[in-house]
């Protein structure tokens, strides 16, 4: 019984300070410093977990996304504006590409556009409906 005991101490203690897989979880730095209306980014990863994050005008948010297990891909959808206005000129749109998070190259292993993976990202307004989204070399915030 004694052995027992001490079998669940010890699972309790290494789980104790767990915070999710240790691989490269993503990070960006969304900033609105432009837009007319908030910018928005939903995560998503494999498992199914998905994250939103939403960031209003004149403002910025750092976010770090932790995958679920540590070989999830994950990508991220950014978005502003009103996408059922029908007009694309009210509303922008971009995709991230699924990528792994143990190595933050992207999950199709084309590296072109990535040459420091896809683990960090900057995402900024950059007009009234518009933005800039692409990787860094370094964690952004």
């Amino acid at each position: 019984m004694r052995f027992a005991g001490t079998i669940l101490a010890l699972i309790f203690a290494a789980c104790s300070g767990s915070t999710g897989p240790k691989g490269l979880d993503p990070t960006v730095l969304i900033a609105n410093p432009v837009g007319t209306v908030p910018l928005v980014m939903t995560w998503f990863d494999q498992s199914g977990q998905v994250s939103t994050a939403t960031v209003p005008i004149g403002q910025q948010q750092c976010v770090h996304f932790i995958a679920t297990k540590l070989a999830d891909s994950v990508r991220f959808v950014a978005y502003m504006g009103d996408t059922l206005a029908g007009n694309t000129a009210l509303w922008t749109r971009q995709v991230s590409p699924w990528f792994n998070p143990l190595n933050g190259i992207p999950s199709n292993g084309i590296v072109t556009g990535y040459p420091n993976g896809a683990e960090y990202w900057s995402l900024t307004s950059d007009g009234p409906v518009d933005f800039l989204m692409k990787p860094v070399a370094t964690a952004p915030c």
